[in-house]
């Protein structure tokens, strides 16, 4: 996707310089996405976004100036083998979740959200990164992806994103991602895998598996916590990543007791994952040309 450079300016105070590969003066569709990328992270100031400080063109090069964190990514931290511990996990996604919330607040969804757009810094603060795959979602801008094609990485794809159109792209998207982000640092696997078709096909006709199923040990309540972000309808998943946050912290603060009543009225009144996407079949056909567009050849 792009090259990134460690760099240091005249007074030096060092940048990660970001050139994408796919941008180039000859292709002005790809200039406009680029620009979209730089307005979108811009917009947000959050100690848990990366900042952007700069974006520009030197003769053909284009380039994205962003904060430079020492650190490294969580996608790292799970493939070595660290285990974390449920009270940990729950810390980090809070965060995640304040963070992401004022991107929302900003119009700005991710919509590509996963481990190795999340850095952690020398001092454990996490930081999302790579706002490549970011678009507006308050009608100010046109998306710029193409018709038929889908953005994101599948295992992390809400259901909406597999299915939908530009429209469709919202704030629940990263919720669910991020839904999925937690479901892995408790149990160390994603809800789904296998191919990219096997994993689009779960993903929309599926529910996800309870948590307990890979970590026994895990308390109902904190399933029930971590499947309410990973439900099929946008409805049924938190209403915003400040409830999201709000939900954990009060379940880390007062208990599972405190949080035990409310999901489980939730999960009373909304119909259940299953029942959601029978509710709801995506298009005939819809999944077929999104796999047929993901595999297509020149």
């Amino acid at each position: 996707m792009a090259a990134v450079y460690l760099a240091e300016d005249d007074t030096g105070t060092r940048y990660a310089l970001k050139r994408p590969f796919h941008v180039h003066g000859g292709d002005a569709e790809s200039v406009k996405r680029f620009y979209r990328e730089a307005r979108s992270a811009r917009g947000v100031q959050h100690p848990n976004l990366c900042t952007v400080h700069d974006v520009g063109q030197d003769g053909e090069q284009y380039f994205l100036a962003m904060a430079w964190i020492e650190g490294q990514t969580l996608a790292h931290v799970l493939a070595s083998g660290t285990k974390l511990t449920s009270t940990h996990a729950l810390q980090l996604v809070r965060i995640l979740a304040d963070a992401l919330h004022a991107a929302h607040s900003s119009g700005i969804v991710h919509r590509d959200l996963k481990p190795s757009n999340i850095l952690l810094r020398a001092d454990g603060e996490p930081v999302i990164i790579d706002f490549g795959l970011a678009r507006r979602f308050d009608n100010t801008e046109t998306l710029l992806t193409l018709t038929g094609a889908i953005g994101g990485t599948p295992g992390y794809m809400a259901p909406e994103q597999i299915t939908g159109t530009a429209d469709d792209i919202g704030p629940p998207c990263d919720i669910y991602a991020l839904g999925v982000v937690l479901y892995e640092l408790l149990t160390g696997v994603t809800p789904f895998s296998g191919n990219v078709a096997t994993i689009l096909g779960s993903i929309v006709s599926e529910p996800a598996p309870p948590l307990t199923l890979y970590s026994p040990n895990i308390e109902p309540v904190l399933d029930a916590l971590c499947l309410r972000a990973l439900a099929k309808s946008p409805g049924d998943r938190y209403a915003s990543a400040q409830e999201f946050s709000e939900i954990i912290d009060a379940y880390l603060s007062q208990g599972p007791e405190a949080v035990a009543g409310h999901l489980m009225k939730v999960q009373a009144a909304t119909p259940s994952n299953g029942d959601s996407a029978a509710a709801a079949p995506p298009p005939r056909g819809t999944l077929a040309r999104v796999l047929d567009s993901l595999f297509r050849r020149d």
